[in-house]
C-alpha cells in the first residue's frame, strides 16, 4: 500500500480501515504473499490502524540528513 489519506472532515468514520481491508482482500485473492506499509514514527493514528488490522512492525528505517550537517560538523 503506497499511500492512504482521508480528508480531515471524513476521518474517524472507518473509511481508512475499510479501504485497507478491501485492499488486503484484493491482494490476498491475487496471490500476494505479504503486504507492507510505511508509517512515519509520529503518525500514531496510522500505526494504530495498521496494528488493529494485523500489521506488525518488522523493521526500522533510519536516515541521515547530511546536506547541512557536513558544514556544521567540519567547522
Amino acid at each position: 500500500i503506497d499511500s492512504l489519506f482521508v480528508d480531515e472532515k471524513y476521518r474517524r468514520l472507518g473509511i481508512a480501515a475499510e479501504l485497507t481491508r478491501r485492499a488486503i482482500e484484493w491482494m490476498q485473492s491475487h496471490g500476494t504473499g505479504h503486504i507492507s506499509v510505511r508509517v512515519l514514527p509520529v503518525n500514531a493514528t496510522a500505526k494504530a490502524l495498521y496494528s488493529k488490522l494485523g500489521f506488525v512492525a518488522r523493521s526500522l528505517i533510519m536516515r541521515l540528513e547530511y546536506s547541512n550537517q557536513i558544514e556544521e560538523t567540519s567547522s
